[in-house]
């Protein structure tokens, strides 16, 4: 008996160890990332204007999709590279991007809010909806 308390004691001493000491943070999939897994401004990403509109591409020129990070801001680029806007649905989670018609900067546009009430939805510091007004 002893022994299966000591064994348990170190399995869990081993899981908690391994999850406090990898660098992460919670993103906006509702998982939590390692810092390779949100694509930055860094590397070989390439960001244009296109009328008005920010647009990322891979070095040869390929639209980069998914969750991507550009000047501390974070997007959720469509299939064409560009960012979507208003709310959208990703692995079981909901978040909301910036529009037009919201009270914003015209650049922050397709970016993430976070922390704020949108209309009766609230999402949290990852972007996640946590709560509705009722």
């Amino acid at each position: 008996m002893i022994i299966k308390s000591r064994l348990f004691a170190l399995v869990l001493v081993v899981v908690l160890s391994v999850s406090f000491a990898v660098p992460a943070y919670a993103a906006p999939s509702g998982r939590i990332y390692g810092d390779e897994d949100i694509i930055d401004d860094t590397g070989e990403r390439v960001w244009e204007k296109i009328d008005g509109e920010w647009r990322c591409t891979d070095a040869e020129g390929d639209p980069v999709r998914g969750w991507a990070k550009r000047d501390n801001h974070v997007y959720f680029l469509a299939k064409d590279g560009f960012p979507k806007t208003g709310w959208i649905k990703d692995n079981g989670h909901w978040y909301y991007m910036y529009t037009e018609s919201d009270s914003v900067d015209k650049e922050l546009i397709g970016t993430l809010a976070t922390d704020t009430w949108i209309d009766n939805y609230y999402v949290d510091k990852t972007g996640a909806q946590t709560k509705i007004k009722r």
